[in-house]
């Protein structure tokens, strides 16, 4: 294996100091080559680990002095609600998943992780029952009917839709008036994240960081604009902090997932 090391080393010096002694070889591999490799990379890979959750912790950590209890909507398989945990062991997790099946595994990690609280429901703009639209990418399920005509492969699987399932809505200010704090928010609802904060004009006010996914394509029918989101969370004392690209089509940005931090930070 050592040996292997050496030889491989031994490649690559060889084949730099024939790219430095060739500028249009060096120029190929610098503009070209390279370049398009750490494109796919960043793209592809460094925005898909989580990287949006990691950056709303450390600010809450930063910026909060009264810890407060955090809130998961749209809780999926309990990913995030680990990531929480690990960056806040002692504070209770308040998770809100519709889905039966990631309610499952919710509950089977819940027993290694006494501080979550888990809320079997959709969250909305007020208390209902609706469908939810199941997506072959269960993370894509919508509230919203779902639309896969786009000229990629990839989103249209991941947008089609299998089932429906008949979900309990409820809102963030009915489940958690108890709470004086929020520390932080996530929402990951698939579009449907401006009726979660219109159902949570009290809660926003004591909330600190809050971390969502915006979206500039039309796979959720109905589904208001990346603006209509952000005009609302300005418009109740916000300010967009980071952004972290996550689906690209074509060069053109679809998803995304934003940071913003409550102005009394700023």
């Amino acid at each position: 294996m050592k040996l292997l090391s050496n030889v491989i080393k031994a490649l690559i010096r060889f084949v730099f100091i024939i790219i430095k002694r060739n500028e249009a070889t060096k120029k190929y591999v610098l503009t070209h080559v390279l370049k398009d490799e750490i494109v796919f990379f960043v793209e592809h890979d460094y925005y898909s680990h989580y990287l949006h959750i990691e950056k709303s912790c450390e600010l809450a950590k930063k910026y909060i002095k009264s810890e407060g209890v955090l809130i998961d909507v749209g809780g999926a398989d309990g990913t995030t609600a680990k990531i929480f945990s690990s960056y806040f062991p002692n504070t209770q997790i308040i998770i809100f998943e519709p889905l039966r099946e990631n309610n499952v595994q919710l509950r089977t990690l819940c027993r290694s992780f006494s501080q979550w609280l888990i809320i079997p429901k959709a969250v909305g703009a007020k208390k209902d029952r609706k469908t939810i639209h199941k997506a072959e990418r269960i993370t894509s399920s919508s509230l919203f009917p779902l639309h896969s005509g786009n000229d990629n492969n990839t989103f249209n699987n991941a947008l089609k839709e299998v089932s429906v399932e008949t979900i309990d809505v409820t809102t963030l200010d009915i489940e958690c008036a108890a709470f004086p704090n929020v520390a932080l928010l996530k929402l990951d609802v698939q579009g449907y994240e401006l009726k979660v904060l219109q159902g949570a004009i009290e809660t926003l006010r004591k909330t600190s960081v809050i971390v969502l996914e915006m979206n500039n394509h039309n796979g959720y029918v109905g589904a208001p604009k990346y603006y209509q989101v952000d005009n609302f969370l300005r418009s109740h004392n916000f300010s967009l902090f980071d952004i972290f690209p996550s689906i690209k089509i074509n060069n053109r940005l679809m998803e995304w997932d934003c940071v913003y931090l409550r102005n009394d930070y700023l």
